[in-house]
């Protein structure tokens, strides 16, 4: 009996003292509920620090995200913007170009349903240029509110680019292509008569472009030295169709770099072609164009 006893006995300090080595979790002190930015900015993604750099995690931004705090005395806290690299789900990465956004949070709200709303607001950095209007004062890029477009019309296309005020996602105009089995073909090109855009390398370089659109549309770089008659074509997946407005940000390192001879200079020229789709079987097929950027740092 005492053997039974003293093996009980063991059992329960057993029992005890791996319970006391057991590290459990805080249960969350507060709820912070970063917010959706609508417009112009697609952010995908945000990554959150709390006081000194303390790093919350990273995040996908949507409505229902709500982000447990458990030190409620610090109360500022930054967010980085993110996207989707060239519009891939699988590719989370922060935007170079957007400014870390900080803001002082009362941190009281305790239930998730009452999580404390934070309206992000993300702004371009001073540093970064803009490659399309190099000497423009903003980071406006094509946004055919201008009189003169960035755009021209190859040869050889059957459909044009106009510059219309009844579908547009930002200020007065938009740009529309509308495609069809006569005009099925169109390819625009920044600066056409001009020796191009110019980019150094290596650089921090992404196109930002707002669109929607029925087809694909191919992005194309061509790349020309001062010491070649010929162009370095590079083309880089395609953005593909969209029933609604969507900013799509390309990663343009690939575009600008493959096929180059590094000792040389270049400038760059953005190429962009849709063609009709006989497969949809929708008669008038329409591509929308707004904002489009090229930025680099």
């Amino acid at each position: 009996m005492n053997k039974a006893k003293n093996n009980l006995y063991v059992i329960l300090l057993i029992m005890i003292l791996s319970g006391s080595c057991i590290e459990r979790p805080a249960l969350p002190v507060v709820y912070i509920a970063p917010k959706p930015v609508i417009k112009p900015m697609n952010v995908k993604d945000v990554w959150v620090y709390q006081g000194n750099n303390k790093v919350l995690g990273g995040y996908e931004l949507d409505s229902q995200l709500y982000i447990p705090v458990q030190n409620k005395e610090d109360k500022q806290f930054t967010f980085v913007g993110g996207v989707w690299e060239d519009g891939l789900s699988s590719l989370h990465a922060i935007y170079p170009f957007w400014k870390p956004y900080t803001a002082t949070l009362k941190l009281d709200k305790t239930e998730i349903k009452d999580a404390e709303p934070v309206s992000l607001k993300f702004e371009y950095i001073s540093t970064a240029k803009e490659a399309i209007y190099p000497g423009s004062t903003s980071i406006e890029g094509e946004n055919f509110d201008r009189t003169s477009l960035a755009f021209d019309t190859l040869t050889g296309s059957t459909a044009v680019l106009v510059r219309q005020n009844y579908e547009v996602y930002e200020g007065v105009y938009a740009g529309h292509i509308q495609l069809n089995s006569t005009n099925n073909y169109i390819e625009i090109i920044t600066q056409k008569n001009e020796e191009g855009m110019s980019i150094p390398l290596p650089s921090t370089c992404w196109l930002e472009i707002t669109y929607k659109s029925d087809v694909n549309i191919d992005v194309v770089v061509l790349a020309k030295s001062t010491s070649s008659p010929d162009y370095v074509i590079n083309t880089k997946g395609g953005l593909s169709p969209r029933n609604n407005w969507t900013t799509a940000y390309i990663n343009m390192n690939y575009l600008l770099g493959n096929g180059i001879i590094t000792s040389q200079t270049y400038k760059y020229k953005l190429d962009l072609r849709a063609k009709f789709d006989e497969n949809l079987g929708k008669p008038v097929q329409n591509v929308y164009l707004d904002n489009i950027r090229i930025l680099y740092l």
